[in-house]
């Protein structure tokens, strides 16, 4: 929870300031120049605000004004104090949680020795407070008069007057049964942060600057972890760079002894290429040899038994293409005859048709495979 500092302010002054409505972040900066021409504010002077009640056009705002010598001295005494509000303010809190409605108007009362600290209280908002002396230890007549003058003032401010008071401090009982109202005694603690941190007197760049100083430290603290940090990064990354060096220098001779046996196994590749090569070329001689052969065999049969019809042979090892026109003097059924013949023929003699054509004017094309 954040530090609160509850402070007895000799210059405290609680009220009620009129002003136009405007954005929240431009109130205080107003406020602040409403509260330098009030005759009852100390100055100079360090102050917190709760907005008491919202109209159309304006906005009524109840402050916490304090001397600001008095909170610099508090600040010095507590560096680490995230918020300041007067006894006031934190007395006010805790007797609210005592109402039903928070409509309703109370007074509170802090008596310490002879001075009797009187504040009005409406919607957690201290409204009015005042500081009166009091003459008598028993509280006489004149003490409970001047008193009951400044409740009167609570008709200035608000339609019902109050019949209820809260009283702390120690010497709450001189007021038992001295005025016409109900009374209630209750101590004076620390409230909970999140009742009164909208009435915080420290000023709010104050609270940057010093948020600012924090963050410069931990910005400084963490250059120096960052520094060690990278030290000791370097310092490791240097002892694993030593031993990658080692195990690259270890896998360098391994790779030069591989590289090595790859140039031997390329040069032996390339030799066993070029003997592939010249193999499959001798391959194609001795196949291109036989086709020929085979072909001249294949014609010199068919001209031996007076198919004399040939004009062309093409040899494509393994393969030979014959192409020619049958002679017919009956017409197309006897050269279809004649081309079946002379088909039979070259089958019987060994060779294997691939493919044949027959074409409507007696032009033939065959193919015979010579070779495997």
């Amino acid at each position: 929870m954040p530090k609160l500092v509850v402070a007895n302010f000799q210059s405290a002054y609680h009220g009620l300031v009129e002003v136009r409505k405007v954005k929240k972040k431009f109130l205080p900066r107003l406020l602040s120049l409403e509260l330098q021409d009030n005759a009852e504010v100390p100055q100079p002077f360090a102050f917190g605000f709760k907005v008491y009640e919202e109209k159309e056009q304006d906005l009524s705002v109840a402050v916490s004004v304090v001397k600001k010598d008095e909170l610099d001295e508090i600040l010095r005494e507590n560096p680490d104090v995230e918020c300041v509000v007067t006894q006031e303010v934190a007395f006010a809190a805790i007797c609210q949680r005592r109402m039903e409605s928070e409509d309703s108007a109370f007074w509170c009362a802090i008596v310490a020795g002879s001075q009797i600290r009187l504040f009005l209280v409406r919607r957690a908002c201290v409204i009015y407070s005042t500081s009166l002396p009091l003459y008598s230890e028993e509280l006489s007549d004149a003490d409970v008069e001047l008193i009951s003058s400044a409740l009167r003032y609570a008709y200035n401010l608000v339609e019902d007057l109050p019949d209820k008071m809260f009283v702390g401090g120690e010497d709450a009982r001189v007021l038992e049964g001295k005025l016409p109202m109900d009374m209630e005694r209750v101590d004076v603690v620390d409230p909970p942060f999140d009742v009164v941190k909208d009435y915080n007197l420290i000023p709010q760049g104050y609270i940057l600057e010093k948020k600012s100083r924090l963050i410069q430290t931990y910005v400084r603290y963490g250059l120096v972890v960052a520094t060690l940090l990278f030290f000791l990064l370097s310092l490791a990354n240097f002892y694993r760079m030593l031993m990658l060096s080692k195990e690259l220098s270890r896998y360098d001779r391994i790779l030069e002894k591989e590289y090595r046996m790859y140039q031997e196994i390329k040069k032996m590749r390339k030799q066993l290429l070029k003997l592939k090569k010249h193999a499959e070329e001798r391959k194609k001689a001795v196949t291109s040899f036989f086709c020929v052969e085979k072909a001249n065999n294949l014609y010199n049969v068919l001209l031996d038994v007076g198919f004399d019809e040939i004009t062309s042979v093409d040899v494509h090892p393994p393969s030979v293409i014959f192409k020619g026109k049958v002679r017919a003097k009956d017409g197309r059924a006897e050269a279809f005859l004649r081309y079946i013949t002379m088909l039979k023929l070259i089958e019987k003699n060994g060779y294997k048709v691939k493919k044949n054509n027959l074409g409507e004017k007696g032009t033939f094309s065959f193919t015979v495979r010579c070779a495997d």
